[in-house]
């Protein structure tokens, strides 16, 4: 084994000539250096073209590749020009492959430079408005599932709703529960978009029917005219039972009722105390003033409308108008002529009676 050796490179006509101790010879400007006939202390002759190492091994020469420009993966990159060739730019990281769809990334911890699926309870879209939802990753395909949106319906704003109704829909006359409607408007979604829905909005309501007729009532008759203030009173109250159907919580019954009018009578000439009724009042007998009558003659006092008249004894026509009599509460009418002899009549009204005064 020689105490030394040397490698010669030649490469577009330059030669350079490396020893353990020296340093390294540039190259001239007549060309390549062409080796002398003989061996020199340098060391071995060299073929042009050819390197030859003597290193106690057989080994052939061995190439130098150039050093890989740009980052490896896992790498920060903003473009893929930042990459090593074969790589991709992909989530701000130079990856192994282009990672371009919604569900899959480069950059997740513990997998950065490689893509990956991302986790199932990643967002993939976001939701655009109040009646969208985001889409979440399945963890088992890169894609994005496909776009959804809120159950149609769904509330996404404020109700409006109007006046109630009058109160109704009861069950007969009776009845006493009822309801009563209005309208609103809702917004809702449909179809991922917010809009608008008119509902009717029902509620129950009540009333009270007590004592509210259901039928129609049946009477008795009218019983006597009565209640009179005095002998002489016209006017008094007679009354009836009746009974009427009335409603009574909810349900139609029955009440017996007492029904009661005005009514009148006719009192004019009943007795009554030191008189007679006249027009409903009980007005006092006054006598006539009877005349003086002749010897052998007598006074009398006729009341041709009150039969009854009490004012002491006094003559009456007698049957047939032949004579007179005496008598209290005997039928009497005008008289006159009489067998015994003519009379002289003198007439007045007192106390509503007309009243004939003479002597026989």
């Amino acid at each position: 084994m020689r105490g030394s050796s040397y490698v010669v490179l030649v490469a577009v006509g330059i030669v350079v000539t490396a020893g353990c101790g020296g340093g390294a010879t540039p190259p001239s400007d007549a060309g390549p250096r062409t080796p002398d006939a003989g061996p020199t202390d340098a060391g071995p002759a060299v073929d042009a073209g050819t390197a030859e190492v003597d290193a106690g091994s057989d080994a052939g020469p061995e190439p130098i590749d150039a050093a890989p420009t740009g980052g490896a993966a896992g790498d920060a990159c903003a473009a893929v020009a930042d990459c090593q060739a074969g790589l991709f730019c992909a989530q701000g990281v130079c990856c192994n492959t282009a990672c371009d769809q919604a569900c899959e990334a480069c950059n997740q911890v513990g997998t950065v430079g490689a893509c990956t699926l991302r986790p199932a309870d990643a967002v993939c879209r976001d939701a655009t408005g109040v009646c969208d939802v985001p889409e979440l990753c399945t963890g088992a395909s890169p894609a994005c599932p496909a776009d959804g949106w809120t159950s149609d319906g769904t509330s996404c704003g404020t109700s409006t709703c109007g006046s109630w109704d009058v109160c109704g829909g009861f069950s007969g006359t009776c009845g006493q529960t009822g309801s009563q409607s209005r309208s609103c408007t809702d917004a809702v979604c449909g179809g991922g978009t917010c809009g608008t829905a008119t509902r009717t909005e029902t509620q129950t309501c009540t009333r009270t029917t007590d004592g509210v007729s259901c039928g129609t009532a049946s009477c008795g008759s009218w019983g006597a005219c009565g209640g009179f203030a005095d002998v002489c009173d016209q006017t008094g109250t007679q009354t009836r039972s009746c009974t009427a159907p009335v409603c009574a919580g909810g349900a139609c019954g029955s009440a017996t009722t007492t029904e009661s009018q005005a009514c009148s009578r006719s009192t004019d000439g009943t007795p009554c105390s030191g008189g007679a009724c006249t027009g409903g009042s009980c007005i006092a007998d006054t006598c006539a003033t009877l005349p003086a009558c002749a010897s052998g003659t007598r006074a009398f006092v006729q009341y041709t409308q009150d039969a009854t008249a009490v004012c002491g004894t006094h003559m009456a026509c007698a049957s047939g108008g032949s004579g007179c009599q005496t008598g209290v509460g005997a039928a009497i009418g005008l008289c006159v002529t009489s067998s015994i002899g003519g009379w002289c009549p003198m007439s007045t009204v007192m106390n509503g009676h007309v009243v004939y005064t003479g002597c026989l």
